[in-house]
């Protein structure tokens, strides 16, 4: 498939609405951004920073859902940030933190060393990649995350091994 350059930038557009769309839906713990995001039904598949993988929207919105009430969210961000688009198919990675307080002990999963309680704030930092499809459930031409992958990162320290 051949791309003009207006196709590229609404693509680009596009895809990078539903990135920022899932990092504002994590700040501000919006569940319906989050669904609008993701593709529906049963192919979405997210493997989470905690190490869990969730499959289908539903999962995930039932994660969200335990939580809520007693996290605050106090700071996303992400930083390395780098998206190729390729015809239907579109893939970015980046660094990101989420600072946060009040999460539930049985959610901290990977984090549990830096875990003390849930009024201190804690820190997550990850690598991500996110992948896009031009195609919703139904298989119609919309822009859509089909794979979330967040991996637990050091915070403050550079990649690679210490010697």
């Amino acid at each position: 498939m051949s791309s003009t350059a207006p196709d590229h930038d609404r693509d680009l557009e596009e895809v990078m609405k539903l990135h920022n769309g899932w990092l504002d839906a994590n700040r501000n713990r919006d569940i319906p951004l989050m669904q609008q995001v993701f593709v529906g039904g049963d192919k979405f598949i997210g493997v989470n920073i905690n190490g869990y993988v969730y499959r289908g929207i539903e999962e995930w919105v039932k994660l969200w859902t335990g939580f809520m009430p007693t996290v605050k969210v106090v700071e996303v961000t992400e930083s390395d940030f780098e998206l190729y688009i390729r015809g239907d198919m579109a893939w970015c990675r980046y660094f990101g933190t989420i600072t946060l307080k009040g999460l539930p002990q049985q959610v901290v999963g990977l984090y549990e060393e830096q875990y003390e309680d849930q009024q201190k704030p804690m820190t997550a930092a990850w690598h991500a990649t996110e992948v896009f499809m031009r195609e919703d459930e139904h298989g119609n031409p919309v822009w859509k995350m089909w794979r979330y992958h967040g991996s637990p990162a050091l915070t403050g320290r550079p990649p690679g091994l210490d010697f």
